[in-house]
């Protein structure tokens, strides 16, 4: 039969073993194993609970002498604290490897979070998030930015919002604080640059058109105060229109006394066109269409190829930043072969081609909207 006195010992037993595994589980959220990425920023920094946040990742690997040992840890959910000091936890779903979305679970406070995965052990701190009453809410915007390239430029008008020097990384996302009007549409400028490499350094390449709404009743009231801008990938004919408004983007086949021109529809087609003369004679047109599935995109180029029904049509083309030019031996049927100057000149007098005349060059495709 047990004594009170031993029931105490063993409840003092149970509570020095749950104290010890607290602190353990603490110092685990302090020292916790690399691979567990680390909160660079929330976006937006304060939101109420139940809104949905993003969060910045900067991947966190041992590294010695250069190399890296261990893979990324990806996390399944983040952990905030109620005013009782209990833990309540919300599921993230990945926007890319370096961003996070989540909701602000029930009975979340102000404090320090903590990215999980799986379980405490596998845990890191986090930095303090605020969580604010609905009247505290964010007002402005965010531009998550899923696209190939940095923004580095968002205007409304002539007014900048990014500041200077700042940038929205390729798969990371930025709060922008504005008072927007609801039903009316605030317009930007978005403005992409290529990171530099240690041949090309960093420039301008393209602008776009968007804009970010919020939605109101017909008088114009809304509860709503923030609103999110998604820039999604490219595609390879997106960027062969860029400047084209409406209608097809022309380029130019540059071959010697060839007149040769390249359309891409909105819907994406290519069409090559030969002139003739006398000049209003045409060649049929040759409709193409480019291979997006295969296509392959970095930092200063893009690697891509057309088709001809089912069936790869000409090179894998290179097309090198900005994306205005780009040379090809066999550009869809065409070859640089296709025009050559003749052994003998006809005309009497006339001095013979040489023999850098007699070689065939490339083909530049140079934009011409």
């Amino acid at each position: 039969m047990k004594t009170k006195r031993s029931f105490l010992l063993h409840l003092g037993t149970l509570l020095a073993f749950s104290l010890g595994m607290a602190n353990q589980l603490s110092a685990q959220n302090v020292v916790s194993p690399k691979g567990i990425p680390i909160i660079t920023s929330y976006v937006p920094a304060a939101a109420p609970v139940g809104h949905s946040v993003l969060a910045n990742l900067e991947a966190d690997s041992t590294t010695f002498g250069g190399a890296v040992f261990g893979e990324v840890r990806t996390v399944t959910h983040i952990q905030f604290r109620t005013s009782l000091g209990m833990a309540v936890s919300a599921p993230v779903t990945y926007v890319s490897p370096k961003l996070i979305r989540f909701t602000i679970p029930n009975a979340a406070i102000t404090g320090a979070t903590t990215l999980v995965n799986g379980s405490l052990f596998n845990s890191r701190t986090q930095p303090s998030f605020s969580v604010v009453s609905l009247a505290q809410r964010a007002r402005g915007f965010a531009i998550i930015n899923t696209a190939q390239w940095d923004v580095s430029s968002v205007k409304t008008g002539t007014t900048e919002l990014l500041p200077a020097n700042a940038t929205v990384r390729t798969g990371s996302a930025r709060f922008f604080p504005r008072s927007l009007t609801a039903n009316r549409p605030l317009p930007l400028n978005v403005t992409f640059k290529n990171q530099p490499t240690t041949a090309i350094p960093s420039a301008p390449l393209f602008s776009v058109v968007e804009s970010v709404s919020i939605r109101g009743t017909a008088s114009g009231l809304s509860l709503v105060t923030y609103a999110e801008l998604t820039l999604d990938p490219f595609t390879v004919a997106e960027i062969l229109r860029m400047g084209a408004t409406t209608g097809n983007a022309r380029w130019k086949v540059l071959q010697r006394r060839l007149d040769r021109t390249m359309e891409v529809t909105p819907d994406g087609g290519v069409v090559l066109t030969q002139f003739a003369f006398p000049i209003n004679n045409t060649v049929a047109p040759i409709n193409l269409t480019i291979d997006e599935a295969n296509a392959e995109f970095s930092q200063t180029q893009i690697r891509f190829s057309l088709k001809q029904g089912s069936r790869r049509s000409g090179e894998v083309i290179t097309m090198y930043a900005p994306f205005d030019t780009f040379a090809a031996t066999k550009l869809g049927p065409w070859k640089m072969e296709d025009e050559l100057p003749a052994t003998v000149s006809p005309n009497i007098g006339a001095e013979p081609p040489s023999a850098d005349d007699l070689q065939p060059s490339p083909m530049l495709i140079r934009r011409a909207n």
